[in-house]
């Protein structure tokens, strides 16, 4: 645990090194997982597996789950414009052009993927077409991270906390909704982690990290 809070005290202060560490390192994850799930049978027998056990927790789960799917980018695109505007009122740059950065290279590098990136055919394991990573998931969550940049300093945890929630109800449910497998949301969201951190490396704020507020 000292370790991890260690490491995040150097990613918040966007120490060069660490940001160069952890981009890297999430970039080994994110070919892991594709190379792993979707190239070899083994990955594939494991994604199907799970793919079909979301799938049978409830059918009567799959639409509201797909139109939770397509409803949450919209709401996502609709808060960002409103803190982006605002974080323009009080000059706040670095904030905005690192939350537009990340917003509009991950949605264009997750179409770039997804149009380029094969998946081959191994048995009979599932559609053959090529899902990874998900466009939805990758939007969401790119949208739940510009939040927090966007949002006005000391920030509340409950911000963070609360992307992190909206990104796991978005990979859940296009898992649940029939829309993905398991392996093309855990790649949305590594590719959006590594975009993320490329982004507050190239806009980093020196200023000291201020004490987060507790309340929720």
């Amino acid at each position: 645990m000292s370790a991890i809070r260690s490491w995040w005290g150097r990613y918040a202060r966007h120490e060069p090194r660490t940001l160069l560490r952890t981009g890297l390192t999430i970039l080994v994850l994110l070919c892991v997982a594709y190379l792993g799930w979707v190239r070899t049978r083994t990955g594939q027998m494991v994604d199907i597996d799970l793919f079909s056990r979301a799938q049978s927790v409830d059918a009567a789960l799959a639409p509201p789950a797909a139109l939770l799917r397509r409803g949450l980018p919209p709401v996502g695109a609709v808060a960002v414009v409103l803190l982006g505007l605002a974080a323009v009122r009080r000059g706040a740059w670095r904030e905005t052009a690192a939350a537009g950065l990340v917003v509009v290279t991950s949605v264009a590098l997750s179409s770039l993927l997804k149009a380029t990136l094969e998946r081959p055919y191994l048995g009979d394991l599932g559609y053959v077409q090529n899902t990874f990573p998900s466009g939805h998931v990758t939007a969401t969550a790119a949208l739940a991270v510009a939040v927090v940049l966007l949002w006005p300093r000391p920030r509340p945890r409950s911000v963070p906390l609360t992307a992190v929630a909206v990104c796991a109800i978005a990979s859940l449910a296009s898992v649940i909704g029939y829309a993905h497998r398991p392996s093309d949301t855990i790649g949305s969201l590594l590719l959006v982690l590594l975009v993320t951190t490329a982004a507050v490396g190239v806009f980093p704020d020196r200023r000291p990290v201020p004490v987060e507020r507790s309340e929720v």
